[in-house]
């Protein structure tokens, strides 16, 4: 009985020496020294990330499909010009909530947001409808 005590102590010890010994820890990388003047440069990239100008466009034309979301919906909507943008209508986008209306697919609509592109696709989150 000692003995199988004093075995289970000693393999306790051992685990315990090898889980704290630092080296054993493969996440352990060197410290890679750190430029100040990098670190200030890494910041003003975020800034002008974060302060780029956002386009606002008014589109209008037809309404060729709609995809229903939870609080809203995305229009694929073709302009005069042969254009085609996806616009997400929704009511927390829009700056007036009673603006909000569902249209349907062969409607005219013409709506005011921030554009932006995902792949060749021209998005466009509608903050607006105008009348």
């Amino acid at each position: 009985m000692k003995k199988t005590i004093r075995n289970s102590a000693m393999a306790t010890l051992v685990v315990m020496a090898v889980a704290c010994n630092p080296k054993t820890n493969e996440t352990n990388d060197k410290a890679v020294p750190v430029n100040a003047a990098e670190v200030e440069q890494t910041r003003d990239s975020i800034r002008e990330t974060a302060e780029e100008p956002v386009e606002t466009i008014v589109i209008e034309g037809a309404i060729k499909s709609i995809n229903q979301g939870k609080d809203g919906y995305t229009a694929e909507i073709l302009t005069n010009e042969k254009q085609t943008y996806f616009a997400t209508i929704s009511i927390p986008n829009l700056k007036d909530p009673k603006q909000y209306h569902a249209y349907k697919v062969g409607e005219t609509v013409k709506v005011k947001g921030t554009v932006w592109k995902m792949d060749e696709e021209n998005h466009v989150k509608v903050t607006e409808i105008v009348q």
